[in-house]
């Protein structure tokens, strides 16, 4: 596809140099390996941000007292 595209400028444009040409072809090839690198990028940064959510919950939620159950306290060795 992006050779017919570089045929076709280099017949309806003629004052494009073909060195432009193959520049287009060249960028125009590395759009979705670029758009591919911000879609991970992306995607591990929102991989990591929930991490930090659930950490962040984690440190909110409220301690047990273990001395109201009554059990825990035979369970503890003295020694």
């Amino acid at each position: 596809m992006s050779v017919v595209a570089a045929l076709l400028t280099a017949r309806l444009y003629p004052d494009v140099t073909s060195s432009l040409v193959g520049l287009a072809v060249n960028y125009t090839l590395l759009v979705p390996i670029y758009l591919n690198w911000v879609v991970m990028f992306l995607a591990d940064m929102e991989m990591y941000m929930s991490a930090v959510e659930r950490v962040q919950q984690y440190a909110l939620i409220p301690t047990e007292d273990y001395r109201l159950q009554g059990t825990s306290g035979n369970l503890i060795p003295t020694n």
